[in-house]
């Protein structure tokens, strides 16, 4: 890898080498390497760090709060092996860092597409499963460590809920195989999982009922019967304590009957579970939709 003078860097981004210097000494940011001599030298990547950091000031965020969101993303990406995290490895991950700084910025129009470019290169699983995964994890972080505010994370929940009901919707609305309900339980309100799983059902060809958020299980059961669904996949995170999640899929057990299926996956979602299927992630709940459709 050849590493950038101090001047090519300066160079390439626009911004004085003085000022550089100036970050450099204030918020340790951008970080060279030196050589025997003191000369500063600097890995290619930090001209398009620089460069989005130009885009966030012109947005009218302050330096300070642009260099921590162009670097706070490196522990959330962070590789976990050595091999991983050689100076090659690097760039691959800088598409996190890319996308939470449009949402800093809240400039939706340059996350979408970036959500379709990526997409249309992927394809829709790898695309879940590379992008989609990461990104709400990421999100959630940030927001925790208040690099993100409340504003920030419903801009970005509603923009990737738009990009992926444009993905899924359609696929669904042609597919012929049994009937999937989609919803969460009482008081569950993210719904971003369960958007991930309904695209990842429709393209192995169920149709799908997305009834969305917070759904008590006498009403989902009720919409089940009305509908004739095979099957409900429910969408659990972390916000519910676990033994109300236990509490609350016996309900909907109970409500639904033996005869219908239970999905129930995200990062709150039982391991084991009498009564109901665990797919553990994104592909095996493919294999699952795939089954249930050739059945």
């Amino acid at each position: 890898m050849k590493l950038l003078s101090i001047g090519t860097v300066s160079e390439a981004c626009g911004i004085p080498i003085d000022t550089l210097r100036t970050w450099e000494r204030r918020y340790h940011f951008p970080a060279p390497q030196r050589t025997s001599g003191g000369q500063r030298l600097y890995a290619p990547d930090t001209v398009d760090r620089l460069l989005a950091l130009k885009q966030a000031m012109g947005n009218g965020m302050q330096v300070s709060r642009a260099i921590q969101f162009v670097t706070s993303t490196d522990e959330v990406a962070a590789p976990r092996s050595p091999a991983d995290a050689s100076p090659e490895a690097r760039p691959a991950q800088h598409w996190l860092d890319r996308w939470l700084f449009l949402v800093a910025t809240l400039d939706g129009d340059s996350l979408d597409q970036l959500f379709r470019r990526d997409h249309g290169l992927m394809g829709t699983m790898r695309f879940l499963n590379e992008r989609g995964g990461p990104f709400l994890e990421a999100l959630g972080e940030a927001w925790a460590a208040g690099r993100l505010t409340v504003a920030n994370e419903h801009f970005a929940a509603e923009r990737f809920r738009e990009f992926l009901v444009r993905v899924w919707g359609p696929i669904a609305a042609e597919n012929t195989g049994p009937l999937v309900l989609c919803a969460t339980m009482p008081g569950e309100h993210h719904q971003l999982g369960l958007h991930m799983a309904a695209a990842t059902i429709a393209l192995a060809g169920l149709r799908v009922l997305f009834l969305g958020a917070n759904m008590p299980p006498q009403d989902t059961a009720q919409a089940v019967r009305m509908a004739g669904a095979a099957a409900i996949v429910v969408s659990i995170s972390r916000v519910i304590e676990p033994p109300t999640v236990r509490r609350q899929l016996y309900e909907l057990r109970l409500a639904v009957g033996d005869d219908v299926t239970i999905v129930a996956g995200g990062r709150g979602a039982p391991v084991s579970y009498d009564t109901i299927v665990s797919p553990g992630s994104l592909d095996a709940l493919a294999a699952w939709a795939t089954d249930l459709f050739n059945s």
